[in-house]
């Protein structure tokens, strides 16, 4: 039977990376998108100088283009989102072959194919509202353009603003609200699943499983590699801290979290690992550590 530590390492490995391929999948799609919207935009009549002529000459073009960004946000953004969910099958399969390496008994395995298939609806409607979202904004942004006589290159920046970011354009992109979704969204499904089958197979304490780095939330790095009860970790829901998405369980420490409860035997651990870990936390000794080490004296957890 493979050890702990090895079957942890391997699975984190796979989770990153594979939060690194959706991610970069998911820009490089979009960043096709933007040029395809680019060049379908171009046809729009301008003057000498190169700006936009008034409604008299593109608006009719305008709206016969509106069609056509809908159908290019359909063919190439909700493609690659599909396929994003597809790969969710991956997760399904480490989380089984994680618990069949720990010599946990099969029989947890029975998946409730009706919750994941509801989760992987819900994500997909969090991308449609985006797209539609960004669809909204570039047309609005066209209509002004035309509206104010404004350059083609003016009205090119905006569309780039609006789907990967323009640094010159305020805003946050469609890139850059998918690409979290996209990481949540999958650490989301990975933690019910496994929690799924945790519940399943009576395992009842859980890793805070992944690397404590410069950034770590102290919520994290008070919890990362030690070993907690289902009880204590319902309790976290009780509490508040700096970037706190939702529950726990499927959120853990937050927004872009890559942290992970993994449902293992006590046995599996030592005693050593079992609680919360200040001293690491009080390491970092920054005003939001000193702050959330407070708060849990005043809710004597600590």
């Amino acid at each position: 039977m493979s050890t702990l530590d090895d079957e942890l390492s391997r699975l984190d490995i796979f989770l990153n990376n594979t939060l690194d391929q959706h991610e970069a999948r998911l820009l490089k799609s979009l960043k096709a998108l933007e040029d395809k919207i680019v060049s379908l935009y171009a046809r729009l009549s301008t003057d000498a100088d190169g700006n936009l002529k008034g409604p008299k000459w593109t608006l009719a073009q305008a709206q016969e283009l509106h069609k056509r960004l809908v159908r290019e946000f359909a063919q190439q953004y909700e493609k690659e989102v599909d396929w994003l969910s597809s790969d969710y099958r991956s997760i399904e399969r480490e989380v089984k072959d994680f618990t069949k390496a720990m010599g946990v008994d099969e029989a947890f395995a029975t998946i409730d194919k009706k919750m994941l298939a509801a989760l992987k609806k819900q994500d997909f409607n969090v991308y449609e509202t985006l797209s539609n979202q960004t669809v909204e904004k570039i047309a609005q942004g066209v209509y002004d353009a035309i509206s104010s006589g404004q350059s083609f290159a003016m009205l090119s920046k905006t569309i780039m603003a609006a789907i990967t970011g323009y640094k010159d354009i305020a805003g946050r992109p469609l890139s850059q609200y998918a690409g979290t979704f996209a990481h949540d969204s999958l650490m989301k499904y990975y933690r019910n699943v496994h929690l799924t089958n945790a519940d399943a197979a009576g395992l009842d304490h859980y890793m805070y499983y992944g690397d404590v780095i410069r950034d770590s939330r102290p919520f994290c790095a008070a919890r990362a590699g030690r070993t907690f009860t289902k009880e204590q970790v319902d309790s976290w829901n009780g509490m508040t801290w700096q970037g706190k998405s939702g529950n726990v369980w499927s959120c853990c420490g937050g927004y872009r979290c890559r942290h992970h409860l993994v449902a293992v035997k006590k046995e599996w651990v030592g005693e050593t690992t079992v609680g919360l870990n200040t001293s690491s936390v009080a390491a970092a000794g920054t005003k939001q550590t000193r702050a959330f080490l407070k708060s849990l004296e005043g809710q004597g957890i600590i």
